[in-house]
């Protein structure tokens, strides 16, 4: 395990930088400023997390977003790309998995399932609740597929 432990540092690193990236370059095309802001809430997390169980559990930082014509539609579909970038991250994980990269594809799998899994939440900082505060169906469809994900990785893998 200690052999994979830069292995998934870089793809961690590498899978947070591009949705980081994606979601600011769609939410700046349809006119809505994005940018990165330091998140009190979120660094203490990140330090207890890593303090108590050797492991970052959180972000830093979050996407905070401005503009005069956001509305809940719109705050829900830049949402649902970083919901939509965890699956297909884990799409490309689960196809190393079973092409023989196992440390990296099971490993950045789970992780991405478990990002995914906290993101579906209906909790204020998690895009979920503003999915759901906009269309409760689409939510009940993301929050599906997101646990049945989960559950079939932890049955079947």
């Amino acid at each position: 395990m200690l052999e994979s432990i830069e292995l998934v540092l870089v793809t961690n690193i590498f899978t947070s930088f591009v949705k980081s990236y994606v979601t600011t370059t769609v939410s700046r095309y349809l006119g809505v400023w994005t940018e990165h802001r330091v998140w009190s809430f979120g660094l203490v997390l990140f330090t207890l997390s890593t303090l108590l169980f050797q492991v970052p559990f959180s972000s830093p930082s979050k996407l905070a977003r401005y503009s005069p014509k956001t509305n809940k539609r719109l705050g829900a579909l830049l949402s649902s790309i970083s919901i939509g970038l965890f699956f297909v991250f884990a799409l490309v994980f689960l196809i190393l998995f079973v092409s023989g990269y196992v440390v990296i594809g099971s490993v950045r799998l789970i992780m991405c399932l478990t990002g995914v899994l906290f993101d579906v939440l209906t909790i204020s900082p998690m895009v979920g609740k503003g999915i759901f505060d906009w269309n409760k169906l689409v939510w009940l469809g993301l929050f599906t597929a997101t646990t049945a994900s989960y559950a079939v990785y932890l049955v079947f893998l």
